[in-house]
């Protein structure tokens, strides 16, 4: 056999080792690993109140929930998060009221 023609087989063998170990990889961590199942599912974090605050008034505004779900504890009325989970922060503001 050639010089050449043991690297070209040596060549498409690295070729198909590699195809083999990107397409484990795509399987391993595909997009259905990357959502949260139902059973890890974080902490629902309900910011209401359109105020810029950080004190202790009863309400949950978007930074004390925010805070709330990066140190995994209770922040104003703002539930805690879940240290090994996705927290979500939804809104409820109600309605904006027309300029008079």
């Amino acid at each position: 056999m050639s010089r050449t023609g043991g690297l070209a087989i040596t060549t498409m063998g690295l070729v198909a080792f590699l195809a083999a170990f990107v397409a484990l990889l795509a399987w391993r961590n595909g997009p259905a690993s990357a959502q949260v199942s139902p059973a890890t599912a974080g902490t629902t974090i309900v910011v209401n109140t359109a105020s810029d605050e950080s004190i202790t008034d009863g309400d949950c505004s978007l930074r004390e929930a925010i805070r709330a779900a990066n140190s995994n504890a209770a922040v104003d009325a703002c539930a805690a998060g879940k240290a090994r989970a996705r927290d979500a922060i939804n809104f409820s503001l109600g309605r904006e009221r027309p300029s008079p």
